[in-house]
């Protein structure tokens, strides 16, 4: 149940590595921002990594994941109309090292 400043969302650590799916209960209240509840979610799932190595998506009634952008307040970008408020961290994979081209200089 939404109130007016403040929900209870669900906040489940998706690993590949793992099937099984744990969720922690968190206050969501409307100051929090999407780097402060990652950084909780983190806290309660036992993990110490960095918030910004994780984005936040809510899992949908239709199936189609509501990511949260970063620095906003996360209460006003949830979809209100689910039954519950669950969501995943997901890792973010960082994009592969980027070659730099070796010039061959060339006489003429």
């Amino acid at each position: 149940v939404m109130a007016k400043d403040s929900v209870a969302i669900k906040v489940a650590f998706s690993d590949s590595r793992s099937m099984c799916c744990v969720y922690k209960t968190i206050l969501l209240t409307r100051d929090a921002t999407t780097e402060k509840l990652i950084s909780l979610a983190l806290e309660k799932h036992g993990l110490s990594d960095a918030p910004k190595q994780y984005r936040l998506v809510q899992i949908t009634e239709s199936k189609k994941p509501n990511v949260i952008p970063e620095n906003v307040s996360v209460f006003f970008f949830i979809d209100t109309s689910c039954q519950d408020f669950k969501f995943v961290l997901e890792k973010i994979e960082a994009p592969p090292p980027v070659e730099q081209e070796q010039k061959i200089g060339r006489a003429v």
